[in-house]
């Protein structure tokens, strides 16, 4: 079990969230994790790092949560960043060690302290 997966176990826990574990094998594509899960894809949330270059010295990591039928917009996560220059997908062994799971296994929690969360606001529930 990893770190990030007991990490937000506990975080549930103490906060008396509501939840239930499905087991399944790593899959990066939304629409077929979310028929493992026996959900429809819209319900699922697609977790995705991005890097945010500001300037020409400075550079962010996001973690970007959106529904599982959207696709991220990269524009529009830079547009959110003064002086942002670029956004795109991180390349992967970055992203695996900041979210701290494998790629196709991203949470929805930003628990690494160089990882900051936005999620589409149409995320209700």
């Amino acid at each position: 079990m990893s770190d990030t997966y007991e990490q937000l176990i506990t975080l549930l826990d103490a906060n008396e969230a509501s939840y239930r574990l499905i087991d399944h094998a790593p899959e990066g594509q939304t629409d077929k994790v979310s028929a493992l899960r026996g959900h429809p894809v819209e319900a699922a949330a697609k977790c995705i790092v991005l890097i945010v270059k500001i300037g020409r010295k400075t550079s962010r990591f996001i973690l970007a949560v959106v529904p599982g039928n959207a696709r991220i917009d990269t524009a529009r996560v830079r547009s959110l960043f003064d002086g942002a220059t670029y956004a795109g997908f991180a390349a992967t062994d970055v992203a695996e060690r900041l979210a701290g799971s494998v790629a196709g296994t991203v949470l929805p929690f930003a628990f690494h302290p160089d990882l900051s969360l936005i999620a589409d606001p149409s995320i209700t529930n």
